[in-house]
């Protein structure tokens, strides 16, 4: 009888104690307080936000970010949020964004076979003066006195009765300006008057030709493949005209390194923000720190500067900065994390995403020997209980993540979501 009952008072031990640690383990889990998801499209977590923000998209492969990002761009649309693209020959990203917009034929998506962009396209010349002084480089600077070797180029294209387009410019022939004003003049395309007035911009701004040369030169190289031309000038577009008709502009930037071409596309960016609008965009790839001009603007985190970061490691694209890791995954109202192979960046996601506290449990077992009534034995258990601070994800568990699987800090929701991605 001894040792049955020695035996049974084991199992209820050893039951109590089970149920004792699955207690604590499922309030583990409940502290930690991540809601985990069936397998769902990534659409879906954009798409119930009825006011489309900042976004964060980190890691995995490019299919998933693209899926995550083009839904980003269809949300802002339906919400008359204009959309502004960069990229650097995501094709994946492009397929993605036109599947995503099917819903809608306001917009356009810059290839090599759709060379359609043009700053200055619809532009005054006092417009098309200023985005170019403002788009200089640190290497490349013109002085005020080139506003008026502008302004004549632009006036004499103008006497041709052609609105002054950006590879107009671009093929200006300086070497033979006088003489082509001399021949409009003298076919009676240009009066005594308007002649002087330009032959007298251009000797002013002289001094500054050279550098104007330059920039047009850097400009045609950097902008090959998504600069209009003159067979497809008709079509031309830019920023201002995509953001008057709530549309969106996807342009691939080539490189980070195009510094020109971003001046241009981030001063017509600013002129927007300046006019009171609001637009979305989004940066995919880009290295914010190759260019001061787009630099800056991001870090303004203006309200009416929505942007959306997409890249295979936003730390690392940020320059391992962590105050602007910080700054602009504040910023998001959503942050999606897919895996990540840096142990550096995995650590930042551990450390942002908090911390929990999470009991942890050690037992002791005991065997106990009873003569008192006959021989017999069994065991006991006793549990110790301590609390440890501990990331609520932790960097081991971000690094093995599968390719479709995801992590989602919802700032607006206060959700910290898990899920697949199907």
């Amino acid at each position: 009888m001894g040792d049955i009952a020695s035996l049974v008072n084991t199992w209820l031990s050893n039951r109590r104690t089970k149920q004792t640690i699955r207690n604590i383990e499922k309030n583990n889990e409940l502290r930690r307080n991540i809601t985990r998801y069936e397998p769902s499209d990534i659409e879906g977590f954009i798409e119930r936000d009825t006011n489309v923000g900042s976004y964060i998209i980190s890691g995995g492969n490019i299919a998933c970010r693209a899926k995550a990002a083009a839904s980003v761009a269809a949300c802002s649309l339906e919400q008359n949020i204009p959309v502004i693209i960069l990229h650097e020959g995501d094709k994946t990203f492009e397929s993605a964004v036109t599947y995503a917009t099917s819903f809608t034929n306001n917009k356009i998506i810059i290839t090599s076979n759709t060379a359609v962009y043009d700053p200055f396209y619809n532009r005054t010349n006092n417009e098309i003066c200023n985005l170019i002084l403002n788009s200089c480089n640190q290497s490349l600077k013109i002085n005020a006195s080139g506003q008026q070797y502008i302004l004549g180029i632009a006036e004499f294209i103008k006497s041709k009765n052609i609105p002054p387009y950006c590879e107009m410019f671009v093929s200006c022939p300086h070497d033979e300006i006088f003489e082509k004003i001399d021949e409009s003049e003298q076919k009676g395309f240009l009066n005594n008057n308007d002649a002087a007035k330009i032959r007298n911009e251009l000797m002013q701004g002289q001094t500054e030709r050279a550098s104007i040369q330059s920039f047009f030169s850097q400009l045609s190289y950097q902008g090959m493949g998504i600069i209009s031309n003159k067979g497809n000038r008709n079509s031309a577009v830019n920023i201002k005209t995509a953001v008057k008709h709530n549309g969106l502009l996807m342009m691939d930037i080539g490189s980070s390194t195009n510094e020109i071409l971003i001046n241009l596309i981030v001063n017509e960016i600013k002129e927007i923000l300046a006019s009171g609008k609001q637009i979305m965009l989004i940066l995919d790839e880009i290295n914010i720190n190759s260019n001061e001009l787009l630099n800056k603007l991001v870090k303004s985190i203006s309200s009416r500067c929505l942007t959306t970061f997409l890249s295979t490691d936003i730390y690392s694209m940020l320059g391992a900065d962590e105050n602007l890791f910080y700054t602009f995954t504040a910023n998001a109202c959503k942050c999606i994390i897919f895996s990540h192979t840096s142990g550096a960046t995995c650590n930042k996601w551990s450390e942002l995403l908090g911390y929990y506290d999470v009991d942890k449990v050690s037992q002791n077992i005991a065997t106990n020997q009873n003569y008192q009534w006959g021989y017999s034995s069994g065991t006991s258990n006793s549990i110790n209980v301590s609390t440890n601070r501990e990331f609520i994800v932790k960097p081991e568990e971000i690094s093995r993540l599968k390719p479709n699987e995801v992590y989602i800090l919802d700032r607006n929701a206060k959700e910290l979501a898990q899920t697949t991605i199907r």
